[in-house]
């Protein structure tokens, strides 16, 4: 479930950033980060964040947006803001992008508080027009105007080089802080990287102990 994604890299680049005068302090190897600068607690979790490629900062741990319809999604949602997250993760697709932006405001915080992610619905792959079009809708049901994440859902959706490559405009128009992929495997980000094409900062994919995914990760 959406819950229970891992936000990785799309592809390593090399020894974490280390923040200008910070202290380096001995770590173990369970808390090391090598392709990802992270401040905050000495061990990963809410409150840390980690250094996009472009130098946004994005929370480590995020709510998962699917399933958190009416009443009791919009509790859920302010719950864990209150609890301490400060990323949450929908998609057009799930139907709740309206009721997290209910409970951030149920939550007592403003939009610049709060990192949310969502996802060009994947039916909108066919035309320009329709992934703008999937963009302002997102926008609209979180009343804001822009995103800190936007995501391309599956690669089976098709046309993925001319979709990313509309996202990456998407991102210099402001409408997104930082753009990347979902569920792509490494065939699917090295044709991103054959068609010469920026790299995306974040693939969400699904990461567990049955799941480990050595080759993406």
């Amino acid at each position: 479930s959406p819950a229970n994604r891992s936000w990785r890299r799309a592809r390593a680049r090399g020894p974490a950033e280390q923040e200008e005068g910070s202290q380096q302090t001995p770590s173990s190897a369970e808390d090391e980060l090598p392709v990802l600068a992270r401040e905050g607690p000495a061990r990963p979790g809410l409150g840390c964040t980690i250094k996009l490629r472009r130098g946004l900062r994005m929370p480590q741990l995020g709510l998962g947006g699917g399933g958190l319809e009416g009443a009791d999604g919009r509790e859920a949602v302010a719950a864990a803001l209150r609890a301490g997250y400060r990323l949450i993760d929908t998609a057009l697709y799930y139907g709740t992008e309206k009721d997290i932006a209910a409970g951030i405001r149920l939550a007592g915080l403003s939009r610049p508080d709060v990192f949310i992610a969502t996802k060009v619905l994947q039916k909108a792959h066919v035309s320009e027009a329709q992934v703008r079009s999937s963009l302002q809708e997102s926008l609209k049901n979180l009343g804001t105007n822009y995103v800190d994440l936007y995501l391309i859902h599956n690669p089976r959706a098709g046309r993925i080089k001319e979709v990313w490559s509309l996202l990456l405009r998407l991102r210099e128009e402001g409408l997104a802080r930082a753009v990347g992929v979902s569920n792509f495997g490494v065939g699917q980000l090295e044709g991103i990287r054959q068609a010469g094409l920026e790299m995306p900062e974040v693939n969400q994919i699904e990461v567990h102990c049955w799941r480990q995914l050595p080759e993406v990760t």
